[in-house]
């Protein structure tokens, strides 16, 4: 009999556990997205900040089903795509090394977004691809703000199924 309520009470923490693990934060909404790149570049964790970016060079090698040969060999995936991860690799580290007039990830708190523009950009291909850039809406020192006036902005685009973030704009 024990061992019986035993096992029901495994299971029903380990179906929690799921559950919860699932209600999380993920790049399916855009919401998501912001708070894991936001945490990501709080925490100078730049791995988590790639996983979350995508460049205009997957749109274009994805349009055209390249495979992994065919992607070395063309201008996209030889040229645009590690041009385009260096310039994402540089927003990372300017984000986190922040300033005046920058976010200052350390002293806030996450607390959700604010559409600023959306629209259409166009890919070297030809093909359109939407985008949005967000503000955040943040915690700092006690106060709420949005970040409309901070650097950087977040610009996102959907990605199958998910979010991924394009890049980080800056004023200059």
């Amino acid at each position: 009999m024990i061992r019986k309520y035993t096992f029901i009470l495994i299971c029903c923490c380990g179906l929690i556990s799921i559950l919860t693990a699932c209600a999380g934060d993920s790049p399916k909404t855009q919401q998501g997205l912001l708070k894991l790149v936001f945490e990501a570049i709080k925490s100078n964790n730049s791995q988590e900040f790639n996983d979350l970016t995508i460049t205009s060079a997957d749109f274009v090698l994805d349009e055209y089903d390249a495979g992994h040969f065919q992607e070395k060999m063309s201008y996209v995936g030889q040229v645009l795509k590690p041009e385009e991860l260096e310039i994402q690799a540089s927003q990372f580290q300017r984000a986190v090394a922040g300033g005046e007039g920058y976010i200052n990830f350390q002293q806030s708190k996450f607390l959700g977004s604010r559409l600023l523009e959306e629209g259409n950009y166009e890919l070297i291909s030809g093909s359109m691809i939407q985008y949005q850039t967000y503000s955040l809406i943040l915690e700092t020192n006690g106060q709420k703000q949005d970040s409309e006036t901070l650097q950087p902005q977040f610009v996102i685009t959907p990605w199958k199924k998910q979010y991924r973030l394009l890049g980080l704009k800056f004023a200059n």
